[in-house]
């Protein structure tokens, strides 16, 4: 699904609006989240995946972590929106050249 909008040169431009979106987000924010809780200083996020425990992370490493996620989100969808807007500055150029130019002869008697 995902790969059909970004095949689309407007899904390209929103969906790279709304990563860069979120990126940013994720980014400035200023309290690292755990499972959608807020981590106080000192606590510890446990992750897990089928009830097995995966790794864990202090407040500090999991705020640093969710920061470096919104830079490359950022930059992720700042790249797709730029190229969207590109296919489709290149797509109306295209066109208007193409209505510009007059039609030649297909056969000549």
């Amino acid at each position: 699904m995902i790969w059909n909008i970004a095949k689309n040169k407007f899904g390209m431009l929103v969906l790279g609006l709304i990563l860069a979106g979120v990126g940013v987000y994720l980014f400035t924010q200023d309290k690292a989240t755990c499972g959608g809780q807020v981590m106080e200083a000192g606590d510890v996020c446990v992750r897990s995946k089928a009830g097995i425990e995966t790794g864990e992370s202090t407040t500090e490493e999991t705020l640093r972590n969710q920061k470096y996620g919104g830079y490359a989100l950022t930059g992720v969808g700042g790249v797709l929106a730029i190229a969207g807007l590109v296919r489709i500055i290149v797509g109306a150029r295209g066109k208007d050249e193409d209505a510009a130019q007059p039609n030649a002869p297909v056969a000549s008697a």
